[in-house]
């Protein structure tokens, strides 16, 4: 990870600013995380894994819909967002600060892996997709989105 993006997302308050812009000024769907969530929620009794996690903002958006029997683990490379994160969801599930080219979890550890507005920071993603693979349990879920957020330094 470069120094520069290491600063970017030292704090979840940088993608804060880009994340209010989007919705703002580039956004066409206001209500992507709910219709995001509707496509990515697995079945019930699932350990799931949001890699790259940031703030937590598709879990706040659609807190009423987490289903109880989850266990849900949020993961990314920035302490600061794992703060956030943590502040948004508190008990409701694991954090842990980990870069998607060396997870730290065993192999077959989650039945479903989200890695969402995060893949084009990874420099080695096909050590990423191999990595995320040996997690992944056997006819796991991979759910990946990349839709473009604005370039903006807040």
């Amino acid at each position: 990870m470069t120094e520069e993006l290491r600063e970017q997302y030292a704090t979840d308050g940088n993608l804060q600013a880009r994340i209010a812009l989007h919705a703002a000024f580039f956004s066409i769907n206001p209500h992507w995380d709910e219709w995001l969530f509707e496509r990515e929620a697995p079945g019930p009794h699932v350990r799931i894994l949001d890699l790259g996690c940031g703030p937590a903002t598709l879990w706040r958006t659609n807190g009423e819909r987490i289903d109880p029997s989850w266990s849900l683990t949020l993961a990314d490379f920035s302490p600061g967002m794992i703060d956030a994160a943590r502040r948004e969801l508190g008990d409701r599930a694991v954090y842990v600060v980990a870069d998607a080219k060396e997870l730290p979890f065993p192999a077959d550890s989650f039945g479903t892996v989200l890695a969402n507005h995060m893949l084009y920071h990874v420099a080695d993603r096909p050590r990423a997709f191999t990595e995320i693979r040996r997690v992944l349990v056997s006819g796991g879920t991979f759910h990946a989105d990349e839709r473009a957020r604005p370039p903006c330094r807040a």
